[in-house]
């Protein structure tokens, strides 16, 4: 895995915002309390109990919002890792998963059953299939397609 493009890639998709903004695009924008949903940073759904980034009255710093996105990228690295070892497939399809796994959640990357399936039979064209052939790729928002798209197409591809 590529861990400087995984970055890369990522704060491509998901652009740096240095204050709070409400995200609809791929997640409800309100929570179950009535209350809205604010990201901030690199794509960083501030949870409730983070009241400092909720309630600042200044931008983050790029240290900052770097630091939030590190912490951010393990996570989905470490969440990827229980569903599959990386040590089991190309690189660049675990490179691939890893992205998937900051940008849904491992909720929702679970769902992708044929497409784990697929992984671990190290089948990409298949699994690279299974991502485009989803919700993602039938999605209303364009960006949402054009990543699963690309993603698609880089995991067929490996």
């Amino acid at each position: 895995m590529n861990l400087q493009r995984l970055r890369k890639d990522i704060i491509r998709w998901e652009s740096i915002r240095y204050e709070k903004y409400i995200c609809g695009a791929d997640k409800p924008s309100i929570r179950f309390d009535g209350q809205p949903r604010y990201t901030i940073g690199v794509g960083h759904l501030i949870q409730p109990h983070e009241t400092h980034l909720l309630n600042r009255e200044r931008p983050l710093t790029n240290a900052e919002v770097m630091g939030i996105f590190e912490k951010d990228l393990k996570v989905a690295i470490k969440e990827a890792e229980k569903i599959i070892d990386p040590e089991t497939i190309e690189g660049e399809a675990f490179e691939i998963f890893c992205h998937l796994s900051f940008w849904l959640g491992s909720p929702t990357l679970r769902k992708f059953v044929k497409t784990i399936q697929y992984l671990k039979d190290q089948d990409y064209v298949n699994a690279g299939s299974e991502l485009l052939d989803s919700k993602l790729g039938r999605s209303e928002y364009r960006g949402v397609v054009n990543r699963i798209t690309e993603l698609s197409a880089r995991m067929t591809d490996v």
